[in-house]
């Protein structure tokens, strides 16, 4: 609570569907401490949207701008094991009632691992698939987020291009929340290097909110 109260803004990921709210009663072990029911959608609509006006009703409280964003790197089986129409279908029901709860609130997604990763029943990546989804449907969408652990920092080029042209007539902005090098080679010479010359693409691709993972290695 101390560390919300001093923050200029927050960013809270709803991510990982409860045991009593999954559609799916698997238990069957995924990544970290994920199980198969945390990777599905409801069972009750409706109770979800009242957990998630829960949860909005309680970070409102420190009187701060919060950014939620819907999932964690989806393009993952082990974190959705869904298709692209029921992720985005989810995402209408969260972000609207996200709004309802705090109309301030700003609500986005999808924090994949790779910019450019499909899901099943999708045409297009799914940061690209959420826009025009939201487009169509006139669904709250604040900003597009994705995760970088890469080398090749033409991908943040093609990232923000992409989506600066799908985003056209849209105030929507572009967040990295998750960033570092590859794991192979964060304990390299060339590990600094690396992670300076990904500011400098940050900065000259206006990228001016990111947020880097992470200082310690979670072994997976």
């Amino acid at each position: 609570m101390r560390v919300a109260s001093s923050a200029d803004a927050l960013v809270v990921t709803i991510a990982g569907m409860p045991l009593w709210l999954s559609s799916s009663q698997d238990q069957t072990p995924q990544q970290g401490n994920w199980k198969t029911y945390h990777t599905k959608s409801p069972i009750d609509m409706q109770q979800w949207r009242s957990a998630v006006k829960v949860g909005v009703t309680y970070f409102s409280q420190f009187g701060k701008p919060v950014y939620y964003e819907f999932w964690n790197e989806p393009d993952f089986s082990w974190f959705w094991s869904e298709d692209n129409q029921h992720y985005l279908d989810l995402y209408k029901e969260t972000a609207e009632a996200i709004k309802e709860a705090d109309p301030s609130a700003k609500v986005g997604g999808s924090a994949i691992n790779q910019w450019n990763h499909q899901l099943g029943g999708g045409t297009a990546d799914l940061n690209t698939e959420l826009i025009r989804y939201a487009k169509q449907n006139g669904v709250p969408l604040d900003f597009v987020s994705w995760h970088f652990f890469s080398i090749y920092k033409n991908d943040l080029d093609q990232a923000v291009q992409r989506y600066q042209t799908e985003l056209q007539g849209m105030s929507t902005e572009l967040m990295i929340t998750e960033w570092n090098n590859p794991r192979d080679a964060r304990n390299s010479e060339y590990a600094v290097i690396s992670m300076a010359e990904t500011f400098s693409y940050f900065y000259l691709l206006d990228l001016n909110k990111h947020a880097f993972s992470a200082f310690a290695d979670f072994g997976f």
